[in-house]
């Protein structure tokens, strides 16, 4: 059974099939992801993601990552992503991440608006 399954988000009607794509995509990548240590997987996928503002992601992270932590589908007062990833560096500072996969669809703007810090 997979993250995206646990999680409700594989109906058995296949309603929605690009949503469900996403979710699937989402439960594959990053659960795997959570096997292996952050070097070996998740920071090399991470070091070509930007931020919202258009910041290459690696130049936040001036420290190493000692552990990487996963929540699938949080609920974040206004919005839900994909995944939240807090990241911990040796200095023991936290980096939060959120994942909103696309799978042949169009980028959401009212998702990031939402979760987008003022």
């Amino acid at each position: 059974m997979t993250i995206a399954e646990i999680h409700g988000k594989i109906s058995h009607t296949w309603s929605n099939l690009s949503d469900q794509m996403e979710d699937l995509l989402t439960s594959d990548v990053f659960g795997a992801c959570r096997y292996v240590r952050p070097e070996t997987l998740l920071l090399p996928f991470l070091r070509g993601a930007k931020t919202v503002d258009g910041i290459a992601l690696a130049t936040s992270l001036d420290t190493p990552v000692e552990h990487a932590y996963y929540r699938f589908w949080p609920w974040l007062v206004s919005c839900e992503p994909d995944v939240l990833i807090a990241l911990e560096d040796s200095s023991r500072r936290f980096y939060l991440v959120l994942v909103e996969a696309k799978y042949f669809s169009a980028k959401s703007s009212s998702v990031l608006g939402a979760c987008r810090r003022e």
